[in-house]
């Protein structure tokens, strides 16, 4: 459904042979219902998939110049505005996030959050239960529980900041972060 959003192109055909993989969809049953003196109409299709698989995340970019469908299986697919599938990117566990930011793409599992470059992976960080929190000029921010992870654009650490409770909303500046707990707002200075 998000590639037929995306693309007027059949999804079995822009997906076919795709590293050996197989995806089918089959309409079992289409029931179109509506009132046409009013104008209105909706179609309700029941169908079946598989073995296929399920997309648990999406970016465009700012242009839409390029789409990126993140799945259950931990496969990304790169979609152009053709709807043609560019690039396959695989990673080891059910994708959570994906942005493209400049010359980087950052692709967020459950667990890591993977750094690439030029198609080349340039950074791998354990994020475990943490999650992306926020991307500024100078990199980006990973957030695990009371500390916030500082990070360049490459994925390098620039350091850690903990904090006596959890930060509620971390807001990126040209200069580093505004931070909000329940009690107090930081402002930090990344050097």
């Amino acid at each position: 459904g998000a590639y037929k959003t995306v693309s007027p192109e059949d999804v079995r055909s822009a997906l076919a042979g795709l590293e050996g993989e197989e995806y089918y969809y089959r309409v079992l049953n289409e029931m179109t219902f509506g009132d046409p003196d009013l104008g209105i109409s909706f179609t309700v299709t029941v169908s079946t998939s598989g073995p296929g698989d399920w997309i648990y995340a999406s970016h465009v970019t700012e242009n839409a110049e390029r789409v990126y469908l993140g799945s259950y299986s931990g496969v990304t697919y790169c979609v152009d505005p053709t709807g043609k599938v560019e690039k396959v990117y695989k990673t080891d566990d059910t994708i959570r996030r994906i942005e493209e930011r400049g010359a980087y793409i950052y692709i967020q599992t459950n667990y890591g959050l993977y750094v690439l470059k030029d198609d080349e992976m340039v950074n791998h960080i354990e994020i475990g239960v943490g999650d992306l929190e926020t991307f500024a000029n100078w990199g980006f921010v990973v957030k695990r529980d009371s500390r916030l992870s500082l990070h360049k654009q490459d994925g390098a650490l620039l350091g850690t900041v903990r904090f006596s409770q959890e930060p509620r909303e971390v807001i990126p500046t040209a200069e580093g972060m505004i931070v909000y707990t329940s009690k107090y707002r930081a402002v930090l200075v990344v050097s």
